[in-house]
């Protein structure tokens, strides 16, 4: 019935986390990137909802980096990320904005959502960027240049932000 999500994100028995035989070593996992498992006499296996959901989100993404230039990935991938939280944020406040843009126009910020609930103000920034699976396990310090590429700037983007809201 779903022949792409066969195609891209079925496990066949014995291929996910071959390397992942001891649970303290640093092998990476494969199996967060699968929605579809081989399962008993010619079935499926998907694990419960939020994991499946989460398995879904990495192969599209997946997909959209790889097929699509680096720009053009990160811009759709970053808007989808930002509609959804903004999506997630309504009825939780008072007011909630994607893509607020304020600051001058030679050097214009843009936060990436905001939201406001009386005198209380969230500041949210997305990135694209996600850590890869040799950082997911700290290998061989892939994690710190991952860290370095997106948390970092993005906690330095908040702390602009927050300087200018509060001025």
């Amino acid at each position: 019935a779903y022949p792409q999500l066969c195609l891209n994100a079925y496990a066949p028995k014995g291929s996910v986390n071959r390397d992942f035989i001891v649970p303290v070593r640093g092998a990476a996992r494969e199996d967060t990137a699968f929605v579809l498992f081989d399962g008993a006499k010619d079935t499926l296996v998907i694990r419960p909802v939020a994991m499946s959901i989460h398995a879904f989100c990495e192969t599209l993404f997946g997909l959209v980096w790889k097929r699509l230039g680096q720009q053009r990935a990160a811009k759709i991938v970053g808007n989808i990320i930002e509609t959804a939280i903004a999506d997630a944020c309504q009825g939780k406040a008072d007011h909630v904005w994607k893509g607020v843009a304020y600051g001058p126009k030679r050097d214009p910020q843009e936060i990436d959502v905001a939201a406001r609930s009386e005198d209380q103000v969230t500041l949210i920034e997305a990135k694209a960027k996600v850590l890869t699976r040799d950082g997911q396990i700290g290998s061989s310090g892939q994690f710190y240049a991952d860290y370095a590429r997106s948390f970092l700037p993005m906690v330095r983007q908040l702390a602009r932000h927050d300087r200018d809201v509060r001025a």
